[in-house]
């Protein structure tokens, strides 16, 4: 994506008025949404994803998902919020493609592992991979809002009002979600076969 020069914050109204003309047909307005959120997106993204190029990806996705979209936001005013929830629920779905691919590489990088490494056994690594694979099917039986929360909080470090703002929600409903998950994960794991 093109850098684009800072623009002056938009009012929620004037977001409205240009999901209208951008509804109506007009490229200008939708130019116009894209320069003024951008930046914004891509921060979230890579925050949430750690990679700056996957984050780039998924912006990209997020805004071919509004332009196809557009015609479905009936409060203009709501704009941003709208954004947001697409480029979180997007975020998401990279993320799950990235744990997929970690598995792959993980299962990969362990089969390639020499047998004579006295410090790391092949058997304690596969447990240690075993425990990895627990969490994160741990992680997968959460709803969806507290499983993003509390990756958030824990896996990116990010702050609750950070989370409270890419979530559009409040900071003691941020809070709330990651007792919920915490309580939920040490229930699961504590029942498991390595705790």
């Amino acid at each position: 994506f093109e850098r684009r020069a800072k623009m002056k914050k938009l009012s929620h109204s004037q977001y409205g008025v240009l999901v209208k003309k951008a509804q109506q047909g007009d490229t200008s307005a939708f130019a116009t949404l894209y320069a003024a959120t951008i930046e914004i997106q891509l921060y979230f993204a890579t925050t949430f994803l750690k990679d700056a190029s996957l984050a780039e990806d998924a912006v990209h996705e997020v805004y071919i998902s509004l332009f196809k979209n557009l015609d479905r936001i009936t409060n203009g005013s709501l704009f941003i919020a709208y954004l947001r929830r697409i480029c979180y629920n997007t975020c998401v779905d990279f993320r799950k493609k990235q744990m997929r691919n970690k598995y792959e590489l993980d299962e990969a990088v362990l089969d390639l592992q020499a047998d004579d490494d006295i410090e790391s056994s092949p058997h304690d690594r596969y447990a240690a991979m075993e425990q990895t694979n627990e969490l994160y099917r741990a992680l997968s039986t959460l709803p969806d809002d507290q499983r993003a929360v509390f990756l958030m909080r824990y896996y990116d470090k990010m702050k609750i009002a950070e989370i409270a703002l890419a979530m559009n929600i409040s900071e003691s409903t941020v809070k709330r979600y990651v007792k919920q998950a915490a309580e939920s994960l040490r229930k699961k794991l504590s029942s498991s076969s390595f705790a």
